[in-house]
């Protein structure tokens, strides 16, 4: 993680966070390696602890899924207004903070996905013997592969209040 963090002028706020990480699980067997790989990016900006704004983005890999299909990339927006902190709220001393706040984003999934499910399978089942010394190993249909699997995601909406009175 790299971080950074900047006030300006006494009003506006800057930060950053970008990240790295990446997993690899190695698998004995018939089993194929884990490989997930996620490169994030979040900035915050606030004008005055009043107006606040929020960006991220989410590039993520995982090898579940065929090469073309092996990428996502996820994002979110979010605004928030700090009305507490408004000059024609100073007086009113029931309210110590009250935040509006709305956001949107477009979230990823690869989760439990099994390995080469875009892939139809066959597998060999049992040995059959025709003639001594011929033995033949009949290829069984294991599953249709689905060429258009990739990841699972979710468009997100949240908005909400936030409050503290008469604290």
């Amino acid at each position: 993680n790299v971080g950074y963090a900047r006030t300006l002028n006494n009003v506006h706020d800057l930060s950053a966070v970008a990240a790295y990480r990446y997993i690899k699980s190695e698998n004995s067997g018939s089993t194929q390696d884990l490989k997930d790989q996620n490169t994030t990016l979040r900035l915050n900006y606030s004008y005055d602890k009043r107006y606040i704004v929020e960006a991220s983005l989410a590039l993520m890999s995982s090898n579940r899924f065929k090469k073309s299909e092996r990428h996502f990339l996820g994002y979110a927006a979010s605004a928030a207004w700090v009305i507490s902190n408004e000059v024609f709220m100073r007086d009113a001393g029931s309210v110590d903070f009250l935040k509006l706040r709305a956001g949107y984003g477009r979230l990823g999934y690869a989760g439990d996905t099994g390995y080469f499910l875009y892939r139809t399978a066959w597998s060999e089942d049992g040995t059959y013997s025709f003639t001594p010394g011929y033995s033949n190993r009949p290829a069984v249909f294991t599953r249709l592969g689905n060429p258009c699997l990739s990841w699972g995601y979710s468009d997100a909406v949240n908005v909400g209040t936030e409050g503290r009175f008469l604290t």
